[in-house]
């Protein structure tokens, strides 16, 4: 057994780096390292390779197998690589209902949506992306791509786009959707991206592809990661507000507070003193008077891009004062 693995079957080797492995380095070339992490706990996977073979690593003497072996590159999809935010999306080819694309060819320099679904003529996914196909103006007005993935074949995605113009009462000469769909039915890119649901299987006992949802920027970086179980549709609502927050905060150095929505008040950074905000934000900062005496909680109006501006409402927000 090579030395590394040794160490980590005695449990006295921690993985100084998170390596991203096994299918995606299969896929996309050699694997990416990314920033440090911190020693594993008891029980918690690692990643190491070796000799083209990747091992799960567990501390406590727990055994190591292959994980590209035959029951591990699918089956356990607990183990499999995933991404992290700010990671860079790999740069995958598929083959799609819009026919063959470079995931970074096809995004340019523009936003991107990537999501999965478990499985094609199944009813939560209909009614999914027959409301994605409904908000598409609405993503494409934000300057952003959509693409869509499941373990189905091509010819299975074409058949089932007819079934979703037909639950939206729509009709379209040539039976496509306004966005393609991937055809991953080897699921290589579900296992590389992390996208699999280890607990929905299929018939043969294989895992479905999880509600999975990645926003991806212009520098090809992850910003925003979901994942919803088979059970659960997705609110394409929620999407585009946390797209409008991702825009609006990549742009201008504020948060967005709990349920906000564009036009409201968003937050002033706590770091950030009071000088700087007053030149960064002239319509006025507000803060809240708190128990503690800190002013942390400070308020500025803002619209953005897809909004008119709304008047924010500081009625709402007992003892607020203006501070600058």
């Amino acid at each position: 057994m090579p030395r590394e693995l040794h160490q980590a079957h005695e449990g006295s080797y921690a993985p100084p780096r998170r390596l991203l492995v096994g299918a995606h380095s299969q896929l996309f070339g050699q694997p990416q390292v990314h920033r440090q992490q911190k020693p594993k706990r008891d029980g918690d996977y690692g990643l190491a390779q070796t000799d083209g073979q990747v091992f799960s690593l567990r501390s406590r003497g727990q055994s190591t197998e292959p994980l590209n072996s035959a029951r591990h590159r699918v089956q356990d999809a607990r183990t499999m690589p995933g991404l992290l935010l700010g990671d860079v999306i790999p740069d995958f080819e598929a083959d799609t209902t819009h026919g063959r694309i470079r995931l970074h060819q096809f995004l340019g320099d523009s936003w991107g949506i990537l999501f999965s679904h478990p499985r094609d003529f199944t009813p939560v996914c209909t009614t999914e992306l027959g409301r994605a196909t409904r908000m598409s103006g609405e993503f494409r007005r934000r300057g952003v791509k959509m693409l869509a993935l499941s373990i189905d074949t091509l010819e299975d995605h074409h058949g089932w786009s007819k079934d979703i113009l037909a639950y939206n009462s729509e009709e379209s000469a040539s039976g496509l959707l306004p966005f393609p769909i991937i055809a991953d039915n080897k699921r290589e890119l579900a296992v590389a991206l992390g996208m699999l649901d280890p607990d929905e299987k299929d018939k043969n006992g294989m895992p479905l592809t999880a509600r999975c949802v990645f926003v991806i920027g212009p520098d090809k970086r992850l910003k925003l990661s979901l994942l919803y179980p088979a059970s659960t549709g997705r609110n394409f609502d929620e999407l585009l507000r946390v797209l409008d927050s991702l825009q609006l905060t990549a742009d201008r150095r504020v948060a967005t507070p709990a349920d906000w929505k564009p036009g409201d008040c968003v937050m002033v950074p706590p770091a950030m003193s009071e000088e700087e905000a007053a030149s960064m934000f002239p319509e006025g900062v507000y803060s809240k008077d708190l128990p503690s005496g800190k002013k942390y909680l400070r308020y500025t109006p803002m619209s953005t891009k897809h909004t008119e501006r709304t008047e924010c409402i500081y009625s709402t927000l007992s003892n607020v004062n203006l501070t600058n």
